[in-house]
């Protein structure tokens, strides 16, 4: 079977930069929402936040869709969303069992998070129409509403906690992620 790792947690926990290192450490294609959302952003029309909201919703589609076909096909990938609980639940379990599935979520106090995801908005790295400015003022409240609790898929889970680099250490996450 293939290798499915699925790498989550709320905007600015670091899952990007874990899902990317990760990726390359064991060899495996990454998906990741926000590169299908941004590259369908350059050629739709995105004009306010709803219009990004329902773009958002779209993506999902797509990533599980083509995450589907991989698996299928035996390819394994590195998944990369803000997946939660429940929303994602049936569709990431069904992919789950296509495939030997390891989910990795990502935690950092609310206060981190914020800063981070305030920092990159400023840096200009993201695509405008994801309007992070209007997503920063509610982030903390949907963060401790439990809206980017980890999905419950039933698969081996780690919680890795990217306050100060990543705790287990990216070394111990890649030797749990390498066959026996």
């Amino acid at each position: 079977m293939p290798r499915l790792v699925i790498v989550t947690g709320a905007p600015g926990t670091g899952k990007t930069l874990l899902a990317t290192r990760l990726a390359r450490e064991v060899g495996l294609p990454m998906l990741t929402k926000d590169a299908i959302k941004e590259a369908m952003m350059e050629t739709l029309p995105v004009t306010d936040r709803e219009a990004s909201k329902r773009l958002g919703a779209a993506t999902f589609r797509v990533l599980f869709t083509v995450s589907q076909s991989l698996l299928d096909a035996g390819a394994g990938i590195v998944l990369e969303g803000p997946f939660s609980h429940p929303q994602a639940d049936a569709e990431l379990r069904g992919l789950g069992r296509r495939a030997r599935t390891v989910l990795i979520h990502c935690v950092a106090p609310t206060e981190l998070v914020l800063q981070r995801y305030r920092e990159r908005y400023e840096s200009g790295q993201r695509h405008p129409g994801h309007f992070d400015s209007a997503v920063l003022p509610g982030l903390a409240a949907r963060i401790q509403a439990g809206e980017f609790e980890a999905p419950q898929i039933g698969v081996p889970t780690l919680i890795v906690d990217t306050r100060a680099g990543y705790n287990p250490s990216l070394e111990q996450i890649v030797s749990t992620l390498r066959p026996a």
